[in-house]
């Protein structure tokens, strides 16, 4: 979907302080993901390229009985081998060239831990299981949750136990991520997922074939300046050979648990894809009822159909999560002084180009709108990996749109978006039932194989 002009910039200042180099003893110091590993055992962080020091001293911090104790010692041998994309280092060094860095220290800093919660849909029962047979694993908000015997779990009416848990489920969830990335679950609620009486009008609202809108059609510039594009006078960019492209990789990222619903089923998404052009927009925009536009400009900046899908994947993610309503009550509030233009946007908030700082969204109401965009990107991995496509460009994408058209990627600040795929590389991605063999690409009459659609 189209960003928010100051979400950009509270990521992108968010990502400049996380990449950043003080003193340490007199030696640059800096932290970030590995975002680059070449076959010749040479790495990058964070785009900088880096060279070791011989020998090169590597630290850990191992948990002990007082505390977390760092342990360092030297080595001659260490090299990328030794590490994984989205592994976070800190360094220390010395720059030897405008992007390249020497390290004396390299810290392996923990893998994340700690409390999480989120609610998301339940999009897969993979089919590794825990060998206990009374934990279970289901996958939603772009995590592999764990589920034993001490979780409170709560039913919602039809269903009734675990037998009932199903994929295209809405779960809502409260655990502690653990080393290896998975979830165990302290409490969660399952709840059929169901069309509101608001949905229903958001996706009727917003229902429409992109290919037929005229070509001539146009809008306003003054309420295009003042709320924003209406998707619906956006004609369609006449290039064949690219919206073939287009179609078949988004159509390739529709998840198994979707494709197998009948039509009739209203929680079915009808995912429309349709090339524009827009070169003011650096991500395409969706609809609630699965239109997604992506300007042609966009299509040509992507390097390969894995970067070109990680950016329908995360639109696809989007309409899945029903981010448009979830957000719309937050805006609505900010919006109440101009609610009779509010009734006529097609997607709430993010088509608007005034930016959240002109909405009256500062503080809670604006990291609840950056977290929604963290989360379709955690679930953009899953649908990358269940098509078959490489999830390690998927950070890429973003890193790439977030500079000028041929600007190289180390000489462009890792934005947040990437840094957050990074994030999720480096933890959840480095679990085995998260990291199998991908399913074969699923059919319009079958889920994707390695797939069940209840807890066994």
């Amino acid at each position: 979907m189209r960003r928010p002009l100051l979400v950009l910039a509270v990521l992108a200042s968010s990502c400049a302080a996380t990449f950043c180099f003080g003193q340490s003893n007199q030696l640059d110091v800096f932290t970030g993901p590995v975002t680059s590993i070449s076959p010749s055992g040479a790495f990058d962080v964070a785009g900088m390229h880096i060279t070791l020091a011989h020998p090169v001293e590597i630290c850990n911090r191992v948990s002990e009985k007082s505390g977390l104790v760092e342990r360092c010692q030297d080595s001659t041998s260490f090299s990328a081998s030794d590490l994984f994309i989205g592994r976070q280092l800190e360094l220390s060094g010395h720059h030897s060239g405008k992007h390249t860095f020497k390290a004396s220290k390299v810290f392996i800093l923990p893998a994340t831990t700690g409390k999480i919660s989120g609610a998301a849909i339940i999009d897969l029962i993979p089919a590794t299981q825990p060998t206990n047979p009374d934990e279970h694993f289901i996958r939603a908000d772009g995590y592999l949750l764990r589920i034993t015997p001490e979780t409170k779990f709560k039913f919602t009416a039809p269903l009734k136990s675990f037998a009932d848990v199903a994929t295209n489920q809405w779960i809502q969830y409260s655990g502690t991520q653990l080393n290896d990335g998975t979830i165990t679950l302290n409490s969660a609620a399952v709840l059929p997922n169901t069309i509101s009486n608001t949905e229903n009008k958001m996706l009727y609202k917003s229902d429409y074939d992109p290919s037929a809108v005229p070509d001539d059609a146009h809008e306003s510039a003054v309420k295009k300046a003042l709320v924003g594009a209406d998707v619906k006078k956006i004609p369609p960019y006449r290039d064949a050979a690219m919206q073939a492209r287009v179609e078949r990789i988004g159509n390739s990222l529709v998840p198994a648990y979707q494709r197998v619903l009948p039509e009739s089923d209203r929680t079915k998404v009808v995912f429309r894809f349709q090339i524009i052009d827009e070169k003011r927009w650096s991500d395409a925009v969706n609809t609630p009822a699965g239109v997604i536009l992506v300007p042609h400009q966009l299509v040509e900046r992507m390097q390969n159909d894995d970067q070109l899908a990680t950016v329908l994947a995360d639109n696809i993610a989007e309409a899945l999560e029903k981010d448009a309503l979830r957000i719309r009550p937050v805006a609505t509030a900010a919006l109440a002084t101009t609610a009779a233009e509010y009734a006529t946007i097609t997607v709430p908030v993010v088509g608007l180009a005034t930016g959240l700082s002109s909405l009256g969204l500062q503080g809670r109401e604006a990291h609840e709108i950056i977290a929604q965009l963290a989360q379709s990107g955690r679930v953009s991995l899953c649908l990358l990996h269940d098509a078959g496509y490489d999830i390690n460009q998927a950070p890429i994408a973003w890193w790439l749109l977030a500079g000028k058209k041929d600007k190289p990627l180390d000489q462009v600040k890792l934005p947040i978006r990437a840094e957050t795929l990074y994030d999720s590389l480096g933890s959840a991605w480095r679990n085995p039932a998260m990291t199998g063999p991908p399913p074969a690409k699923p059919s319009a009459a079958s889920p994707a194989a390695g797939a069940s659609s209840t807890i066994p």
